[in-house]
C-alpha cells in the first residue's frame, strides 16, 4: 500500500525499449509512466498516484505492467487515500 507516492524499480540487462503502464483493476490504462529506450542497469520511477490527466486516482488496487523487449511483468499495488 502507498500514499501519496511509490517507487517502481526495474533492472534491464541490455538497452531496451521499456514501457511501464499502470492499469486499474478493470484493465483500463490509467497512467503511462515510461515509453522509451532505457540503458542497461537499475532504474527507479516514481508514481505520484495520478492519471495521465494529472488527476489523483481513487483508492484501490492497480496493476503495474513492465514490458521490455520480450520480457513482461505485472505487479499489484494498492493506493490508500
Amino acid at each position: 500500500p502507498f500514499n501519496p507516492t511509490t517507487r517502481i524499480q526495474f533492472e534491464l540487462a541490455a538497452q531496451e525499449n521499456a514501457r511501464l503502464v499502470i492499469y486499474d483493476i478493470l484493465g483500463r490504462s490509467v497512467r503511462t509512466l515510461v515509453n522509451s529506450a532505457y540503458k542497461s542497469g537499475m532504474h527507479v520511477i516514481n508514481w505520484n498516484g495520478t492519471d495521465n490527466s494529472g488527476l489523483p486516482v481513487s483508492t484501490g488496487i492497480y496493476i503495474c505492467q513492465l514490458k521490455a523487449g520480450d520480457f513482461v511483468d505485472h505487479k499489484k499495488m494498492m493506493i490508500i487515500r
